[in-house]
Parts: structure tokens; sequence; C-alpha cells
């Protein structure tokens, strides 16, 4: 419950609608959290915003290509930075 709470002050807090999840100490990412994310990226897409990841251990990076393909993923922060400062220009 305190991942979806996190990420709603996230949703609340960005004036851009833009969230970069940063996954750079996750090991794992459950049912629970992916559930959250995609109820998260639906808000979002609504408003024209995005969620996006970064980082993550092996098995989290596997996740996402599985489970979560509706939210890109980069290897760092930076790396998904730089692409939504390409895509802003």
């Amino acid at each position: 419950m305190l991942f979806q709470e996190n990420l709603q002050a996230a949703e609340a807090a960005s004036s851009r609608n833009l969230i970069i999840l940063d996954l750079a100490n996750a090991v794992l990412i459950t049912s629970g959290p992916l559930g959250a994310l995609r109820a998260s990226y639906r808000r979002l897409d609504a408003k024209g915003g995005r969620i996006v990841a970064a980082g993550g251990g092996k098995f989290a990076v596997r996740v996402f290509s599985f489970a979560a393909n509706f939210i890109d993923h980069y290897p760092t922060v930076e790396d998904a930075m730089a692409d939504i400062a390409q895509g802003s220009e």
C-alpha cells in the first residue's frame, strides 16, 4: 500500500504529468506494485501524461519486459531524462 500511496503523491506533485520511476534498488516487482503502476499509467495517460521506469535488478527488468510493457523502461534515470528531453524539443 505504501508504494501506491507514494505513486499517487508523485502524480499529484507532477506539474508535467510525468513520473520517472527509479528502480535502482528494486530486485523484484510483485503483482501489487504492478497493479498500482497500471492504475497510475491509466490516470496519467488520460491527461496526456507518461510514466517511465529506469534501472532495476535483472528480475525487475524482466518483469517490466513481460508484465509491464505499457511502461517504457530505460537502463538509467539519466537515459530516461535524455530521451524525454529529446521528445520535448
